[in-house]
């Protein structure tokens, strides 16, 4: 039962995201000809990545999303299952980050990115 209403909660908070008044959508390209996707709203200082086309991880893998902020990487979750049509809202909040990453680490995930990312993305400009 927690685990459904954690799911609910997570559905919940995407949707705003996705219809916040101020939300800003970003695509860019992945590898295998794959598209990412990410909506950030200001207002609620969250951000929502989407991929789509995307190949499965390498067994024993996970696909770790991550906030750039200041040159560095927080980690900001992972995108679920094989990765292809995944929709995630990332973990945390905004802050100061500009961008995020999208790297293919160990199962569990990791501290700290240990390959170089397979997407890079800038958010979007945040409205003046």
């Amino acid at each position: 039962h927690e685990q459904a209403a954690r799911a609910l909660a997570d559905a919940g908070q995407v949707a705003a995201v996705l219809a916040a008044d101020d939300a800003r959508t970003r695509a860019g390209s992945l590898p295998g000809g794959a598209r990412g996707v990410v909506v950030t709203s200001a207002g609620l200082n969250r951000a929502v990545f989407t991929a789509s086309g995307l190949d499965a991880p390498p067994k024993g893998k996970v696909y770790e999303l991550w906030f750039a902020e200041d040159g560095t990487m927080r980690p900001a979750g992972f995108l679920g299952g094989d990765g292809s049509g995944q929709l995630a809202l990332m973990s945390g909040t905004i802050g100061r980050a500009t961008g995020m990453a999208l790297t293919i680490e160990p199962a569990g995930g990791s501290r700290t990115p240990t390959l170089p990312p397979v997407g890079l993305m800038n958010f979007p400009a945040r409205p003046a």
